[in-house]
Protein backbone atom coordinates (compact mmCIF):
# COMPACT_ATOMS: atom_id res chain seq x y z
CA UNK A 1 0.00 0.00 0.00
CA UNK A 2 2.68 2.32 0.86
CA UNK A 3 4.62 1.53 -2.36
CA UNK A 4 1.49 2.39 -4.27
CA UNK A 5 0.75 5.39 -2.48
CA UNK A 6 4.17 6.59 -3.26
CA UNK A 7 4.35 5.78 -6.67
CA UNK A 8 1.40 7.89 -7.10
CA UNK A 9 2.99 11.27 -5.41
CA UNK A 10 6.08 10.56 -7.55
CA UNK A 11 3.83 10.10 -10.92
CA UNK A 12 2.28 13.62 -9.98
CA UNK A 13 5.13 15.46 -9.35
CA UNK A 14 6.59 14.15 -13.04
CA UNK A 15 3.31 15.79 -14.26
CA UNK A 16 3.76 18.59 -12.52
CA UNK A 17 7.27 19.48 -13.25
CA UNK A 18 6.63 18.72 -16.97
CA UNK A 19 3.90 21.32 -16.62
CA UNK A 20 6.17 23.80 -15.29
CA UNK A 21 8.63 23.50 -17.95
CA UNK A 22 6.25 23.16 -20.69
CA UNK A 23 4.81 26.67 -19.74
CA UNK A 24 8.26 28.28 -20.54
CA UNK A 25 10.25 28.09 -23.48
CA UNK A 26 13.22 26.04 -22.90
CA UNK A 27 16.64 27.16 -22.37
CA UNK A 28 19.64 25.42 -23.92
CA UNK A 29 21.71 24.43 -20.89
CA UNK A 30 18.30 22.99 -19.29
CA UNK A 31 18.53 20.32 -22.19
CA UNK A 32 21.91 19.60 -20.71
CA UNK A 33 23.30 16.58 -18.62
CA UNK A 34 23.00 19.89 -15.76
CA UNK A 35 19.35 20.91 -16.60
CA UNK A 36 18.22 17.27 -16.28
CA UNK A 37 20.12 16.63 -13.15
CA UNK A 38 18.61 20.05 -11.57
CA UNK A 39 15.40 18.69 -12.85
CA UNK A 40 16.00 15.06 -10.69
CA UNK A 41 17.19 17.10 -7.42
CA UNK A 42 13.83 18.88 -7.59
CA UNK A 43 11.87 15.68 -7.89
CA UNK A 44 13.56 13.95 -5.52
CA UNK A 45 13.12 17.15 -3.04
CA UNK A 46 9.55 17.49 -3.37
CA UNK A 47 9.14 13.36 -3.47
CA UNK A 48 10.88 13.40 0.55
CA UNK A 49 8.54 16.90 1.34
CA UNK A 50 5.34 15.16 0.42
CA UNK A 51 7.07 11.70 1.89
CA UNK A 52 7.53 13.23 5.07
CA UNK A 53 4.20 15.11 5.13
CA UNK A 54 2.49 11.27 4.87
CA UNK A 55 4.79 9.49 7.41
CA UNK A 56 3.49 12.54 10.11
CA UNK A 57 -0.13 12.15 9.03
CA UNK A 58 0.42 8.28 9.59
CA UNK A 59 1.77 8.87 12.84
CA UNK A 60 -0.72 11.08 13.82
CA UNK A 61 -3.03 8.54 12.83
CA UNK A 62 -1.53 5.77 14.82
CA UNK A 63 -1.07 8.19 17.78
CA UNK A 64 -4.81 9.05 18.24
CA UNK A 65 -5.85 5.43 17.69
CA UNK A 66 -3.66 4.60 20.05
CA UNK A 67 -4.90 7.48 22.33
CA UNK A 68 -8.50 6.31 22.06
CA UNK A 69 -7.68 2.50 22.28
CA UNK A 70 -6.13 3.50 25.60
CA UNK A 71 -8.72 5.64 26.99
CA UNK A 72 -11.48 2.25 26.18
CA UNK A 73 -8.83 0.51 27.59
CA UNK A 74 -8.84 2.73 31.40
CA UNK A 75 -12.52 2.64 31.08
CA UNK A 76 -13.19 -0.20 31.23
CA UNK A 77 -10.54 -1.10 33.98
CA UNK A 78 -12.44 1.27 35.79
CA UNK A 79 -16.20 -0.36 35.25
CA UNK A 80 -14.57 -3.39 36.07
CA UNK A 81 -13.26 -1.77 39.62
CA UNK A 82 -16.22 -0.19 40.20
CA UNK A 83 -18.15 -3.74 40.16
CA UNK A 84 -14.86 -5.78 41.91
CA UNK A 85 -16.11 -3.23 44.70
CA UNK A 86 -19.87 -3.67 44.37
CA UNK A 87 -19.44 -7.13 44.84
CA UNK A 88 -16.70 -6.91 47.73
CA UNK A 89 -20.03 -4.92 49.41
CA UNK A 90 -22.28 -7.53 49.01
CA UNK A 91 -20.61 -10.37 49.96
CA UNK A 92 -19.58 -8.37 53.60
CA UNK A 93 -23.21 -7.62 53.59
CA UNK A 94 -24.20 -11.66 52.99
CA UNK A 95 -21.63 -12.59 55.15
CA UNK A 96 -22.83 -10.88 58.04
CA UNK A 97 -26.50 -11.88 57.42
CA UNK A 98 -25.33 -15.89 57.71
CA UNK A 99 -23.43 -14.88 60.91
CA UNK A 100 -26.44 -13.95 62.20
CA UNK A 101 -28.60 -17.06 60.85
CA UNK A 102 -26.29 -19.23 62.32
CA UNK A 103 -26.53 -17.56 65.95
CA UNK A 104 -30.30 -17.70 65.08
CA UNK A 105 -30.11 -20.95 64.69
CA UNK A 106 -27.67 -22.06 67.76
CA UNK A 107 -30.29 -19.93 69.94
CA UNK A 108 -33.46 -22.19 68.37
CA UNK A 109 -31.49 -25.23 68.93
CA UNK A 110 -30.87 -24.58 72.49
CA UNK A 111 -34.62 -24.29 73.17
CA UNK A 112 -35.66 -26.88 71.24
CA UNK A 113 -33.15 -29.00 73.70
CA UNK A 114 -34.84 -27.66 76.74
CA UNK A 115 -38.39 -28.38 75.42
CA UNK A 116 -36.89 -31.88 74.52
CA UNK A 117 -36.11 -32.39 78.16
CA UNK A 118 -39.08 -31.27 79.43
CA UNK A 119 -41.15 -33.79 77.44
CA UNK A 120 -42.32 -31.56 74.55
CA UNK A 121 -42.96 -33.05 70.87
CA UNK A 122 -40.16 -31.61 69.18
CA UNK A 123 -40.42 -33.35 65.82
CA UNK A 124 -41.66 -31.03 64.10
CA UNK A 125 -39.00 -28.41 65.27
CA UNK A 126 -35.98 -30.56 64.94
CA UNK A 127 -37.22 -31.49 61.18
CA UNK A 128 -37.29 -27.56 60.60
CA UNK A 129 -33.92 -27.28 62.54
CA UNK A 130 -32.29 -29.98 59.88
CA UNK A 131 -33.65 -28.29 56.91
CA UNK A 132 -32.27 -25.03 58.05
CA UNK A 133 -29.25 -25.90 59.08
CA UNK A 134 -28.64 -27.67 55.76
CA UNK A 135 -29.67 -24.27 54.23
CA UNK A 136 -26.58 -22.84 56.19
CA UNK A 137 -24.70 -25.16 55.00
CA UNK A 138 -25.49 -23.87 51.02
CA UNK A 139 -25.02 -20.72 51.90
CA UNK A 140 -21.50 -20.93 53.60
CA UNK A 141 -20.45 -22.86 50.16
CA UNK A 142 -21.89 -20.13 48.20
CA UNK A 143 -19.64 -17.36 50.15
CA UNK A 144 -16.49 -19.39 50.04
CA UNK A 145 -17.15 -19.79 46.34
CA UNK A 146 -17.90 -15.62 46.02
CA UNK A 147 -14.40 -15.44 48.26
CA UNK A 148 -12.44 -17.16 45.44
CA UNK A 149 -13.76 -15.10 42.77
CA UNK A 150 -14.64 -11.62 43.98
CA UNK A 151 -10.69 -10.79 43.92
CA UNK A 152 -10.18 -12.07 40.36
CA UNK A 153 -13.40 -11.41 38.35
CA UNK A 154 -12.74 -9.19 35.08
CA UNK A 155 -15.55 -9.76 33.02
CA UNK A 156 -19.21 -9.91 32.92
CA UNK A 157 -19.00 -13.74 32.85
CA UNK A 158 -17.23 -14.03 36.36
CA UNK A 159 -19.88 -11.06 37.74
CA UNK A 160 -22.83 -12.58 36.33
CA UNK A 161 -21.69 -15.48 38.30
CA UNK A 162 -20.76 -13.87 41.30
CA UNK A 163 -24.84 -12.24 41.35
CA UNK A 164 -25.94 -16.30 40.96
CA UNK A 165 -24.16 -17.20 43.94
CA UNK A 166 -25.58 -13.83 46.14
CA UNK A 167 -29.12 -14.70 44.95
CA UNK A 168 -28.34 -18.43 45.82
CA UNK A 169 -27.63 -16.43 49.41
CA UNK A 170 -30.40 -14.71 49.82
CA UNK A 171 -32.68 -17.65 48.63
CA UNK A 172 -31.51 -20.25 51.13
CA UNK A 173 -31.64 -17.06 54.21
CA UNK A 174 -35.38 -16.81 52.93
CA UNK A 175 -35.80 -20.26 53.59
CA UNK A 176 -33.73 -20.18 56.87
CA UNK A 177 -35.73 -17.57 58.62
CA UNK A 178 -39.32 -19.20 57.44
CA UNK A 179 -38.36 -22.51 58.90
CA UNK A 180 -36.88 -20.27 62.37
CA UNK A 181 -40.57 -18.52 62.30
CA UNK A 182 -42.04 -22.07 62.42
CA UNK A 183 -39.68 -22.75 65.32
CA UNK A 184 -40.06 -20.54 67.22
CA UNK A 185 -44.36 -20.51 66.58
CA UNK A 186 -43.83 -24.30 67.79
CA UNK A 187 -41.46 -22.89 71.06
CA UNK A 188 -44.58 -20.81 72.16
CA UNK A 189 -47.07 -23.66 71.89
CA UNK A 190 -44.94 -24.92 74.31
CA UNK A 191 -44.60 -22.32 76.23
CA UNK A 192 -48.35 -21.03 76.15
CA UNK A 193 -49.16 -24.95 77.08
CA UNK A 194 -46.76 -24.68 80.16
CA UNK A 195 -48.38 -24.63 83.48
CA UNK A 196 -48.22 -21.67 85.85
CA UNK A 197 -44.84 -20.68 87.25
CA UNK A 198 -41.46 -19.74 85.86
CA UNK A 199 -40.98 -21.33 82.28
CA UNK A 200 -38.18 -23.75 81.45
CA UNK A 201 -38.03 -22.70 78.22
CA UNK A 202 -36.64 -19.09 79.06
Amino acid sequence: MKKIVLTVLFALLLVEVAFLYSAKPVAAEETTSSGIKRIQSVLKEKLENRKEKVEVRQTNIKEKIEDRKGKIEEKKEDRVERVRKAAIVRYDVHKKAIERAEKLLEKLQVRIDKAKEAGQDVAEAERLMADAKNKLADTKIKLASIESKKGVAIDKAGFQEIQRLLQGIRQDLHVIRQDASKIISILKGFNSATSEGKNPLR
